[in-house]
């Protein structure tokens, strides 16, 4: 299963792209690829395509902005065309905002199903229903995310999986020393440290507030605040240090830029304070616990359902910063107690926030939709092309088959074009024979055979117009024209055939038939083509009339009726055209009741001019006559008159019900293989 992420950035930002870039290291690459689809390369980039996935660059820029609608409408066309270039399966968006409606209209185009991942807690009602209507799944963070949908019609789209974290890499580091020699911190003395990628909503005057009451309980601890950068957030360092010179922290607290080894820095500290007033998620609160770290957070957002309180951490009311402090200060002192909510914080992480637990979440949500929306084999039968949509489903009844299966579906490969069931039901692999039995054969298999007004017989192209083709095309010989009829039903046109001087041989499944042909004294042989091994180069002519859509294998069956055929051989195909219009009314019309209207299971196989031509070429023929033509009306009274109007409209739009093919042994070679 292909599947294309797609994002806003190309750069580390957050804890949004560190999540994808933990899914896409660790997704089961056995059943799905990623591809990676960004406005610009940049860090994430980079470790992605070190992880060996394909980068597209689209540039995206602000979607919902009138003036950029060019560039919107020049993203949509590079987007679409990665879908079909890259034969994509699902697109999952790991960012909110336009890229949303980008991705959820070429997903709409495409036909594919679309997962839009909500990392942030608050948003418009109008963004809100967009993305509801626009995705097939919402996968939302945590339950502060998934609160934006509740309210919604569409909330039932909405699930919640935890962000991850790779807890391993946290708990196999112990040696923090480094982050503490920057904070000035001696062996002895504790380490207080709160992490942020940026400043706003982070609540560091907060932090700042609450250690300086520490300091002043605790003397010998210190503090640390990681991640701002003093060339970025100059200003904003300053401010912060006023306050923690108000609060008499002096040189207990430093303020270190971001830190790429989190690991390091989470084990170089006693207590993690988490002082953030509202936030999505909180992964470095989940990195802390996977460290074995007490956490000391403001209960707001999800954080609160990330500590346990009480258990793994504390959580006091948002701005409490004395609460905040009183905390600190128990667990500073009071080590039994830090190291067991340590030992219960990392047995948390690892079980709710697991980077497997949430990678195999997110898998099971792939394994649903293409379950429900990507209805085919691993690939097509004919193109090997991996994309599928189903465009009927029907119920088989008793009177259509005796099969196990109750409902099969109807598939078309996106690359090719190429019609049919899945799944293909067990008979096939087992006795096909049975599809083919005396039911069959006298309710429907014959009911194709009657008097034309000539008083000739026919099927749905008469006899007569059948011989006259092969007789056109295939070459006159001494000794006699050899001509294979395969289901040959009751021999009739095989009698036809020999009285106009062919030698002729019949195959068919049914043993119904093959009695049928023998009481007629025409040789018939039972069974299916590729395992009766004629000899190389036996006839002159093969027929294949409403057929070939019964064969399990086209390629195989082709190939072989390649082999049999003499040098200048004909083959003679005739079999239903899928994009006539009967057809097409027939699928629209099934859409409301799923009946069976294409002959299900029997029909394994529903051709187009398009997909015939390719099967064709692939097989080693080579088209020398097409001839589009109409099923012989078989039903009576004002039945009889309504499917001539639908005849006369098909005419006219030139959408006849049937195709008849005349081809011959092309120049490219064929391996056979039996």
């Amino acid at each position: 299963m292909n599947i294309l992420y797609l994002t806003d950035t190309g750069d580390i930002v957050g804890g949004g792209e560190i999540s994808l870039l933990n899914l896409l290291e660790r997704i089961d690459r056995s059943r799905f690829s990623p591809f990676l689809a960004v406005p610009f390369k940049g860090e994430l980039t980079a470790q992605a395509e070190f992880m060996h996935v394909p980068v597209s660059v689209i540039p995206v820029r602000k979607v919902s902005n009138p003036l950029y609608g060019l560039q919107t409408f020049y993203a949509l066309f590079r987007l679409t065309r990665i879908l079909k270039q890259k034969e994509i399966h699902l697109i999952h968006t790991n960012s909110t905002g336009g890229i949303v409606a980008l991705a959820g209209i070429a997903a709409r185009l495409a036909g594919i199903p679309f997962v839009s991942h909500v990392r942030i807690m608050d948003s418009g009602k109008v963004s809100d229903i967009a993305q509801s209507i626009l995705s097939t799944r919402v996968i939302a963070i945590s339950r502060a995310c998934q609160a934006r949908f509740l309210e919604l019609p569409w909330r039932g789209k909405v699930e919640m999986i935890y962000n991850a974290v790779d807890c391993d890499r946290f708990a196999s580091v112990t040696n923090g020393s480094q982050i503490r020699k920057e904070a000035h911190c001696d062996s002895g003395e504790p380490l207080v440290g709160m992490v942020t990628s940026y400043y706003q909503n982070k609540g560091l005057e907060y932090f700042i507030a609450a250690v300086g009451q520490v300091a002043a309980r605790v003397p010998r601890a210190r503090f640390v605040i990681i991640g701002l950068d003093k060339a970025r957030h100059g200003g904003y360092i300053d401010h912060l240090r006023g306050l923690a010179a108000r609060a008499g922290l002096g040189e207990k607290l430093t303020i270190a830029a971001r830190k790429k080894d989190m690991p390091q820095v989470m084990a170089g500290l006693d207590v993690f304070v988490f002082s953030t007033l509202r936030e999505s998620f909180g992964r470095v609160a989940v990195e802390a616990m996977a460290s074995g770290k007490p956490v000391v957070a403001f209960a707001t957002g999800g954080v609160a359902e990330i500590v346990d309180d009480g258990r793994t951490g504390y959580l006091v009311a948002p701005r409490d910063v004395s609460g905040m402090a009183e905390k600190i200060v128990y667990l500073l002192q009071h080590r039994e107690t830090r190291e067991e909510f340590g030992t219960q914080a990392a047995l948390r992480a690892r079980t709710l926030f697991g980077i497997t637990g949430h990678v195999r979440s997110v898998q099971d949500v792939y394994g649903r939709l293409k379950a429900t929306h990507i209805v085919g084999p691993e690939e097509c039968f004919l193109c090997a092309g991996t994309l599928f949509r189903r465009i009927n489903t029907c119920i088989i009844t008793p009177e259509d088959a005796k099969i196990k299966e109750k409902q099969l579906h109807l598939v078309r490969c996106k690359r090719c074009g190429l019609v049919f069931v899945h799944p293909l039901p067990d008979v096939f692999s087992e006795h096909p024979e049975e599809l083919y039995g005396k039911d069959y054969f006298e309710a429907q298999y014959m009911r194709f055979y009657g008097e034309a007004a000539s008083g000739g017989l026919q099927s749905n192209e008469p006899f007569a117009s059948r011989l006259a083709l092969l007789n056109e095309y295939v070459v006159a010989r001494q000794g006699g024209r050899r001509l294979l009829d395969v289901g040959c039903a009751n021999g009739t046109f095989l009698l036809d055939a020999r009285r106009q001087g062919w030698t002729v041989t019949g195959i068919d499944l049914s043993d119904q038939a093959v009695q049928a042909c023998a009481q007629q004294g025409v040789p018939v042989k039972r069974g299916a083509l590729e395992e009766l091994y004629f000899p190389d180069a036996s006839f002159d002519a093969v027929v294949c009339s409403d057929s070939l859509e019964h064969v399990v294998d086209p390629k195989v069956f082709l190939r072989e009726a390649r082999r049999v055929l003499d040098t200048d051989g004909v083959l003679y195909l005739a079999l239903p055209d899928f994009n006539g219009l009967q057809y097409r009314l027939l699928r629209l019309i099934n859409t409301f009741n799923r009946r069976n209207y294409f002959v299900l299971p029997h029909h394994v196989f529903h051709f187009t001019r398009r997909s015939l031509r390719h099967l064709l070429e692939e097989s080693g023929f080579e088209i020398r006559r097409e001839i589009s033509s109409e099923s012989v009306i078989s039903q009576k009274g004002w039945a009889r008159w309504a499917m001539k109007s639908l005849f006369f409209i098909a005419r006219l739009l030139r959408m006849k019900d049937r195709l008849v093919v005349i081809a011959v042994k092309g120049r490219r070679k064929i391996h056979y293989v039996r």
